[in-house]
């Protein structure tokens, strides 16, 4: 953070206004920008730009020259906090709209050092909180003209005499949106203009003697939307009218002042002074409560205001207890029962509700219903009530118990009652929609009615013996023997037999596994479908392609890959082929141990060096030598047996492998094949 200083009265965006130093060389460079700290240094600066810095000072920090000021043009923005020093810090003249997003500040030094001041007839919004200071009468912001002023923080009163945290003096209004606190030197907010100030939160008195929350001394008016609160100090009240102007007060709060008390003055939340012309008072409150210790929430001449009507309610504090007890004015209906849960006829709300609930009586009530605020005794008895029939006839016939102690039956246990038989009772009969079931037959009729269940005429029913005859008959169809019994006549029916008729049978899915896994399975013709034959041949012209690719496979191999034992040789590494042969001695069986010398006797290509080392390689048990050579084409290489003079040379291949060999050349201990062959060649391959 930078401190720029003013060196000349100008607009804040001149390149020559602005210096690092209270008396240094001014330059563009130290216009203020987001950080720094301007300094007014005795000069008026235009504020003609939107502008930002960390702050905006009329006072001798940095070494500065105390006073000159910050005057605001029409439409701009400083985004800032202002500090004043022995002067107005920033100051506003003009007939549109200027912005201070910060918190405002008065002065320390000297008298009438305002934070931020409009002195037109335009409007001046300051985004953020204002504070007086500690000279007399430096006020955090001052509106003396016909403008307005709107604060969208707090205003707090300062330290010293008439230090108010916000005043108006003119014709203007100030709109404040935060809380306005008195301190233990001054009022939160005075109007001694003819204009409004309007608080939209609370005011609250202050710590001191006399220093108000909100204070009203000449003709203008104070609205205080949220509560008026007195303060600690003596006569400390949370919104003061003092004079013929208009005071309206949301809510007036007595202080913690009683019995127990928190603060030792009492002091209401509003006093009332003024009167009009007509003599009556201007002081009006919509709402008023109590402090928690018993305090009078307002004091002198104040009236209820009607505006608040909808709203109104006085709380007081219970003695002993400290409870808190809400009454509401005729107009306030937020806390009102309904009628339909009011008892009927009864009156409430001033006379202007009527309760419409109707509440029988006990005896109307069944036995054990809460009812009002007992229970109801009524009990079913047939002198002069319901008769059976209409019980009966009724469309709902649901069993209660009785409860209550009388002793009755519950539902529960008529239902299971081990015997439930009808009786008969006097005058007790059933409907006539049941006439016929009553005579439709007798009980000599009934008890008259055959056990058997064949009635039809001429049926004679059997005798003892053929019943035992036809059992014997029935008996004997268990004890038939196909072997030895003769049948008269069989009848063969069509039957559907299916794999799991009978418990011995396998189950389907046993009966495939077996199937699927017996070891022969052969193809037969059944039901019209493919032949073994059709089946094959259709195999075969299906793998035709993959056949006819073996088939060339095959005879490719022999014709690249010669009779013999099978040679296995190691892979080649990168860049090299691996060379082998066979080693025999001199009776053409092969040799063991037999050294085999190579050497690269000609590089790939012209001016190339040459690598002449000798490799060395050793034949095993089947006589086989292999030995990792360079590889890629034009190299020649020459090949001996250690023990022979005769040499074999071969050019190099871009192959895995080579063999040499093709004349045997006789030697003291055996023989060696030297010669270069190339079983298959790949593409691009030299040969």
């Amino acid at each position: 953070m930078a401190n720029r200083f003013a060196r000349k009265t100008g607009n804040w965006n001149a390149s020559d206004v602005w210096s690092d130093t209270p008396s240094g060389t001014a330059g563009a460079q130290y216009i203020p920008g987001p950080g720094d700290v301007a300094m007014a240094n005795s000069y008026t600066v235009t504020v003609n730009v939107d502008s930002t810095c960390a702050e905006v000072r009329t006072d001798t920090t940095g070494g500065a020259t105390t006073g000159g000021r910050f005057t605001l043009a029409d439409g701009v923005t400083l985004t800032a906090n202002p500090y004043a020093g022995s002067t107005i810090c920033v100051y506003y003249a003009g007939s549109a709209t200027a912005n201070v997003v910060g918190n405002v500040n008065g002065g320390t030094s000297s008298t009438n050092a305002y934070g931020a001041n409009n002195a037109g007839a335009g409007t001046l919004n300051v985004t953020g909180n204002a504070s007086a200071g500690s000279a007399a009468s430096s006020v955090g912001v001052l509106n003396s003209g016909a403008g307005n002023i709107t604060v969208s923080g707090n205003v707090a009163a300062g330290t010293s005499a008439s230090t108010f945290g916000a005043s108006n003096t003119s014709s203007g209004n100030i709109t404040i949106s935060g809380v306005v606190y008195g301190s233990a030197s001054a009022h939160g907010v005075q109007n001694s203009g003819i204009g409004t100030i309007t608080i939209d939160a609370d005011a609250i008195g202050g710590s001191g003697s006399n220093t108000h929350g909100a204070y009203n001394s000449s003709t203008g008016t104070i609205i205080v939307n949220g509560e008026a609160v007195g303060g600690s100090g003596s006569n400390s009240i949370g919104a003061y009218n003092a004079s013929l102007g208009t005071m309206r007060v949301a809510v007036a709060v007595g202080n913690n002042h009683g019995p127990g008390y928190s603060t030792n003055n009492g002091n209401p939340g509003v006093y009332g002074y003024g009167t009009n012309s007509g003599g009556q008072p201007t002081t009006t409150v919509g709402a008023i409560r109590y402090g928690a210790y018993g305090q009078s929430p307002t004091s002198g001449r104040v009236l209820f205001d009607p505006n608040y009507a909808a709203s109104a309610t006085t709380v007081l504090i219970r003695e002993s207890t400290l409870e808190q007890v809400t009454f509401t004015g005729p107009d306030n209906t937020s806390a009102d029962p309904d009628p339909a849960d009011v008892r009927h006829g009864t009156s409430y709300r001033f006379g202007q509700q009527v309760g419409t609930c109707h509440v029988p009586p006990a005896g109307s009530v069944a036995v054990g219903v809460p009812v009002d605020d007992e229970t109801g005794t009524a009990v079913l008895s047939g002198g002069g009530g319901a008769t059976a029939q209409d019980i009966w006839e009724y469309s709902d016939r649901t069993l209660t118990s009785g409860g209550g102690g009388g002793g009755g039956a519950t539902a529960q246990e008529v239902w299971e009652y081990s015997a439930r038989t009808l009786t008969d009772k006097a005058n007790f009969t059933l409907h006539a929609d049941y006439d016929a079931a009553k005579t439709a037959a007798s009980q000599a009729s009934v008890n008259a009615v055959p056990t058997a269940p064949l009635l039809a005429a001429n049926y004679t029913a059997p005798d003892n013996a053929g019943i035992a005859s036809t059992l014997a008959a029935v008996n004997a169809l268990h004890d038939f023997d196909p072997a030895s019994d003769t049948v008269a006549h069989v009848t063969l029916v069509d039957t559907v037999t299916t794999l799991t008729n009978s418990p011995d049978v396998p189950s389907e899915s046993e009966i495939a596994t077996a199937v699927w896994e017996h070891t022969e399975r052969t193809l037969s013709e059944d039901g019209g479908g493919a032949s073994p034959t059709e089946i094959a041949d259709a195999v075969r012209d299906e793998l035709a392609p993959e056949l006819a690719s073996i088939t060339a496979l095959e005879t490719r191999l022999e014709e690249q890959v010669p009779t013999g034992p099978v040679v296995v040789l190691p892979a080649p590494g990168p860049g090299q082929t691996v060379a082998w042969t066979m080693c025999y001695d001199e009776h053409g069986a092969a040799e063991t141990g037999v050294v085999i010398q190579i050497k690269l006797v000609q590089p790939a290509g012209a001016g190339l060096a040459l690598d002449g080392a000798v490799v060395e390689a050793v034949s095993d048990g089947d006589g086989l030598v292999t030995v990792a050579i360079p590889r890629g084409a034009g190299l020649r290489f020459s090949a001996r047996r250690w023990t022979e003079v005769l040499r074999a040379t071969w050019l190099g291949r871009r192959l895995d492998a080579v063999q040499w060999g093709g004349r045997r050349h006789r030697g003291v201990a055996g023989s060696a094949r030297f010669a270069v062959i190339a079983p298959r060649t790949a593409p691009g391959d030299a040969l």
